[in-house]
């Protein structure tokens, strides 16, 4: 019985010492594959970073080229940037006058990512234009509905995302005339003006006595476009510009004002005459009527602005300038305007609107050299 209990004894204990060396190579493999974790999750960090790096400055690029076309085949308009784990190095390769290809490395740690991106100038307009396609080659556009009631001398085109409606014939001198919409364009009278007029939906109630083209089919919504205000106020309070919300019922003379911005926080009414020849801005409803006669130096126009209301000139008034307004634009009695309209709800004219010339206002101040023109990406690679 002793002799069977010492030779279990003897076999047992190689046993153990197989278990314990299978459990040192199962720990041994398991930490090697964790380690190798690790090692891998860095590595991943880190070319994660280096792609990121890599489309920054990508982006980057493609920024600069939206500002300023012109700077592709200028290297130094694309420095090398470093962050605090890595770099981006972009450059441009100009293919021809429209194309070009922006190569961009992130480099973190051991990674290096590079990213290509194609890129056109589609065109546009030229430097200082309007945007091809935009509100601002409209002599009169509105939003939502343009109503002209009476007679009327535009020159240009008139776009009424919602309708664009003459009440009476449309007699406009000396045309032609352009008149779009996205949904529907009425003529409550004869066609007397050649030109053309488009939109999915239009009816003429007399005659087409002028023959003016009539395409009814679809035709774009225009958007609204939303202007940044903020360096208006800086520059009329830098310069001591902001003037009191009230009415001015003397003539006023602010031509030549420090800035060339005026900014009047509410509303403003004006009965009398005013010279000016800047930008008005204020943050309620603007009013002329009377005898108001906004006068501009020859080859200058100025810009009147409503932030959060309404525009209504009435009366005999003259003016030079871009009226525009998220809200109705209403003109009434015997008005010269000069320049152009933009409003985001409604344009309503009535009454004698002598002249409407179209003449595209920049509402910003001066020019960089920047262009107009739409870049897109035409093709991307990682």
């Amino acid at each position: 019985m002793k002799r069977q209990k010492k030779r279990n004894q003897g076999l047992a204990m190689p046993s153990i010492l197989v278990m314990i060396l299978v459990m040192t190579a199962l720990v041994g493999i398991m930490s090697r594959a964790s380690l190798q974790r690790v090692f891998s999750a860095g590595r991943l960090c880190d070319r994660t970073r280096a792609l990121a790096y890599a489309e920054a400055g990508a982006n980057e690029a493609y920024s600069v080229l939206c500002t300023n076309w012109a700077l592709r085949s200028n290297e130094e308009a694309f420095p090398k940037k470093d962050f605090h784990f890595g770099t981006y190095d972009a450059t441009v390769v100009p293919v021809d006058s429209t194309i070009a290809v922006i190569k961009s490395t992130g480099t973190c740690a051991d990674e290096t990512v590079e990213v290509i991106l194609d890129v056109k100038n589609f065109g546009g307009s030229s430097p200082g234009g309007p945007p091809e396609g935009s509100a601002w080659e409209c002599t009169i556009f509105a939003e939502e509905e343009v109503y002209i009631n009476g007679n009327g001398d535009v020159d240009g085109a008139i776009h009424g995302n919602l309708q664009v409606r003459f009440n009476g014939n449309l007699e406009i001198t000396p045309g032609p005339i352009h008149v779009t919409s996205a949904t529907k364009i009425r003529v409550n009278g004869n066609a007397l003006t050649p030109g053309s007029l488009t939109a999915p939906s239009i009816k003429i109630t007399g005659n087409n006595e002028s023959g003016i083209a009539v395409n009814k089919q679809p035709y774009p919504t225009i958007p609204f476009p939303e202007l940044d205000l903020a360096e208006f106020y800086d520059t009329a309070v830098d310069n001591g510009q902001v003037k009191a919300a009230k009415t001015y019922n003397n003539d006023i003379d602010w031509s030549g004002a420090p800035g060339g911005v005026v900014w009047i926080p509410g509303n403003v009414r004006f009965k009398g005459n005013c010279t000016f020849d800047g930008i008005l801005v204020a943050t309620g409803s603007v009013r002329m009527e009377g005898n108001t006669n906004w006068d501009t130096p020859e080859g200058k126009a100025g810009t009147i602005i409503s932030r959060d209301s309404f525009i209504k000139i009435n009366g005999n008034v003259e003016c030079d300038a871009l009226l525009y307004s998220p809200g109705k634009i209403t003109l009434g009695g015997n008005v010269r305007l000069e320049g152009q309209i933009i409003s985001g709800n409604d344009v309503d004219i009535n009454g004698n609107v002598e002249v409407v010339h179209y003449g595209y206002v920049n509402p910003s101040a001066g020019s960089d050299g920047s262009n107009t023109d739409i870049i897109g990406p035409t093709a991307w690679q990682k």
